[in-house]
């Protein structure tokens, strides 16, 4: 019972519908795993662009904090601050402590790196995701992009200190990015899914327009009518059927 209730299920069904479902359903199936790939690939591209401006701020930091015997010299004026904090949209946050920890110049509320171990390496870059509070609206936090550089300093081979640099930006021109590259990528592969949609929907149509041609020249007969059926530039599949009811006229 199950099967034969399947079966009239399965036979109530428009052929067109059920073969225009098999040929777009995968097509809308690749278009979603295509837009999944695309945003993956935009993401980890502006992670990379990001990530090379944090790390060449990071360096540039680093070369205004100069050793000076045991102690540190700070070469960096009020220009060079402006310059980086110009756009507060997109505003970039530095935090220079030594030893680690222990604030020198920037920001205070930088959250430090997660090693993997307890001992970093010196001239290694370690980028990570974190969080800041808003400077207007303590409750608010944003999110943020960093890199981190731990130096070395000092004049002493046997008395050397560790310097940690850190420079931030906010996450949200990122996201932008990856988003901007994600419309720019997946518009024009919806208008190549739409276009492949109309040209199935119309292959579709123009394979079964003989089909619809022997049902109109069926349905268009007299009951007494038992001339065979003429239908020689029709596909194999359907000469095939016409031939079964023409031996049935017969």
């Amino acid at each position: 019972m199950p099967r034969l209730w399947l079966a009239d299920r399965l036979g109530s069904r428009s052929l067109k519908r059920q073969l225009l479902l098999w040929l777009l359903l995968p097509q809308l199936v690749l278009w979603l795993a295509g837009a999944l790939f695309t945003y993956k690939l935009a993401a980890r591209y502006a992670n990379e662009a990001v990530d090379a401006s944090l790390l060449q701020a990071t360096r540039s930091l680093a070369r205004q904090v100069k050793p000076m015997g045991n102690g540190l010299l700070i070469d960096f004026p009020r220009a060079a601050q402006d310059v980086l904090e110009a756009d507060p949209s997109d505003k970039l946050l530095y935090t220079v402590s030594s030893p680690p920890g222990q604030f020198i110049l920037g920001n205070r509320t930088l959250p430090g790196p997660q090693l993997d171990s307890a001992k970093p390496q010196l001239g290694r870059a370690y980028f990570y995701d974190g969080e800041i509070a808003d400077a207007e609206d303590t409750s608010r936090r944003s999110r943020i992009r960093m890199a981190a550089l731990y130096l070395h300093f000092g004049e002493d081979p046997d008395d050397q200190q560790t310097m940690l640099v850190q420079v931030a930006r906010s996450s949200a021109n990122r996201e932008e990015l990856a988003r901007r590259l994600l419309i720019d990528t997946v518009l024009p592969l919806s208008a190549l899914i739409v276009l492949m949609s109309m040209i199935v929907w119309a292959g579709v149509s123009a394979g079964l327009a003989p089909l619809t041609r022997l049902r109109n020249l069926v349905e268009g007969r007299a009951p007494n009518d038992l001339r065979p059926i003429q239908l020689d530039a029709a596909p194999q599949e359907l000469r095939s059927l016409a031939r079964a009811i023409n031996e049935l006229l017969e």
